[in-house]
């Protein structure tokens, strides 16, 4: 399983994946016994992927219902993944390494073209001794 969560690691953070590869392998890999017993709800607050979530719900021109998440955090690979519905009634997917900060986010209606983001957390450290000259 290792080897399969650091090869999605590495599609994920390609810039040049195509990131409906990446979706499907992370699909293929939840059909794993193992991945899935891995796995825990996650109950608190979603406000975090709530935030990294909403430039998807913005090219929907939708919100995002925040009471709709569903998340599996998968602590071994610092891995979250889940749901949300969106006020226009689309289902985002998406998996996110805690690790990398960065994941992929998928979403489309029945009959209509699917859409993929990369969904990602840049942060900036500061050095708090050159911060106080």
């Amino acid at each position: 399983m290792i080897k399969k969560i650091e090869k999605l690691k590495q599609m994920t953070l390609d810039k040049g994946a195509d990131f409906g590869d990446c979706i499907s392998y992370f699909l293929d890999m939840t059909e794993d016994r193992q991945f899935l017993a891995e796995g825990e709800r996650l109950s608190s607050d979603p406000e975090f992927y709530r935030a990294i979530l909403q430039p998807v719900a913005e090219f929907f021109h939708a919100e995002i219902d925040a009471d709709s998440f569903f998340l599996i955090k998968v602590k071994p690979h610092d891995l979250v993944h889940g749901t949300v519905r969106l006020s226009n009634h689309q289902l985002v997917m998406f998996y996110y390494f805690e690790d990398i900060k960065s994941g992929i986010a998928g979403s489309g209606k029945l009959g209509e073209e699917s859409h993929f983001f990369r969904i990602t957390i840049k942060s900036t450290i500061v050095n708090p001794s050159r911060a106080l000259h």
